[in-house]
């Protein structure tokens, strides 16, 4: 598993890979309102939108963390986005990919550095 410093999460597979946000995005975030997608399939870069979520707190969206095209988007989000609050963090993913490179983990932060990151971030929040 490996992070991006604006929280989404991936999870390489071989070839493809899962792709989804952790608990640190949605802090505070009790429901959502509404969800959009991509189109699937999509060759998107990395940092170009996969999702867009609204919620009561306002919107944000989940951004590719790599480059490479959308193959899938999660089905259970469709009819109920608010399962990326609940979820286990593994089993709500919000997109399958497919990596421009697939072995290459550069510009991602293992779990140890995506810890240290996010601790980091919440001091400075409460400072």
């Amino acid at each position: 598993m490996h992070y991006t410093e604006d929280h989404e999460w991936i999870d390489f597979l071989g070839v493809s890979a899962l792709v989804g946000i952790h608990k640190n995005k949605l802090s505070g975030i009790n429901t959502i309102l509404q969800a959009t997608f991509c189109q699937v399939p999509a060759a998107l870069g990395k940092g170009e939108t996969i999702a867009e979520f609204q919620s009561g707190k306002g919107h944000f969206a989940v951004r590719m963390p790599v480059d490479g095209s959308v193959i899938a988007i999660n089905p259970k989000l469709l009819n109920n986005p608010s399962l990326i609050i609940n979820g286990d963090l593994h089993s709500i993913w919000i997109a399958k990919i497919s990596p421009a490179a697939p072995y290459s983990r550069a510009g991602l932060l293992r779990e140890f550095q995506y810890q240290v990151f996010a601790d980091k971030a919440a001091t400075l929040l409460y400072e």
